[in-house]
């Protein structure tokens, strides 16, 4: 099965929520695979440092998805994070190996921390 959208989740060209601008993951086509953050201006602009119509650029280009900010790169990285750990607790497996990875980011280790916990208190409870 082919994908004729290019990843373009509605109108080709048009990145997820057009109404804000940001930056967005983008791969254009014919080419090694080479993912760049492309900035999108709003509706009445497109792309930035591009003379493609919105239009063109959804021809030329693979859409991969909005750039994560900071706050959203750290919260995904608690949630996996957290998500292994519970799994390898629940399977009854050493998570000391998951726990060392986390030393490096004491954010995510503190999120990871809390929710282990409440969800071992809640384990104990039933």
């Amino acid at each position: 099965m082919t994908d004729t959208t290019n990843g373009w989740l509605g109108k080709p060209g048009v990145p997820l929520n057009p109404e804000k601008d940001g930056w967005h993951w983008v791969s254009m086509l014919g080419g090694k695979d080479n993912a760049q953050a492309m900035e999108w201006l709003g509706p009445e602009i497109g792309w930035d440092e591009t003379d493609w119509t919105t239009e063109d650029f959804g021809l030329h280009a693979r859409y991969l998805g909005p750039c994560l900010t900071p706050d959203e790169a750290t919260a995904l990285q608690a949630r996996v994070a957290e998500l292994e750990w519970l799994a390898a607790y629940l399977c009854g497996r050493n998570t000391d190996h998951i726990q060392v990875a986390l030393v490096g980011n004491p954010i995510v280790a503190d999120a990871v921390i809390k929710r282990a916990e409440a969800a071992i208190k809640g384990k104990k409870d039933e």
